[in-house]
């Protein structure tokens, strides 16, 4: 019991750690029991409310191991956008957005090696969308596979990685409301 309370503390500060890496939004994954993938389980990942506006970029990380059997692997991302609406005016306030990709992941090139990094458990990334995010924006993320088996063999875990591309700058108006006074622009 002991171990187990004590292995809990460390995966927590892992999950605590590696969200907080500079640029990063969220980089977590999700085991998957048995290295099987079945079409009902559905991973979840919940990011809270961010802290800055940033153009960030979507990830899907694949974690798989030399038993994975086919060329390719399809995977459907369900991304809700939750906008934060507290203290803003009615006429301000942006809808809740769904997005639905398809993703592709390739775990082998055309010769047959192994497209991520490692020897017999590899990782793969793979970029499917850009989205603007806004400080206090929140998201729910799902995914699940598309293939036409449903239990995939080989499968270890499942990620998503949201890294900020950069940072957003506010038009010129919020700028000057922020900064309680006009901005000089240089005309050259």
């Amino acid at each position: 019991m002991r171990k187990a309370s004590s292995a809990a503390v460390v995966a927590m500060v892992l999950l605590t750690l590696s969200s907080c890496i500079k640029g990063k939004v969220c980089q977590e994954y999700r085991h998957i029991d048995d290295n099987e993938w079945t079409r009902s389980d559905t991973v979840v990942f919940s990011v809270g409310k961010v802290k800055t506006d940033a153009l960030c970029q979507m990830e899907t990380g694949i974690r798989l191991t030399t038993d994975y059997p086919y060329s390719n692997l399809s995977v459907t991302a369900t991304t809700i956008l939750i906008p934060d609406t507290a203290g803003v005016a009615d006429s301000l306030k942006r809808n809740t957005q769904t997005f639905r990709d398809t993703i592709l992941i390739t775990p082998y090139n055309e010769e047959g090696d192994v497209n991520g990094s490692g020897i017999r458990n590899y990782q793969l990334t793979t970029p499917f969308r850009k989205i603007q995010l806004h400080q206090g924006d929140s998201l729910h993320i799902t995914l699940r596979h598309n293939m036409r088996l449903n239990i995939l063999p080989g499968v270890n875990d499942v990620g998503m990685i949201i890294t900020e591309e950069s940072k957003v700058v506010k038009p010129l108006k919020q700028q000057i409301k922020d900064n309680g006074k006009r901005l000089k622009i240089d005309k050259k």
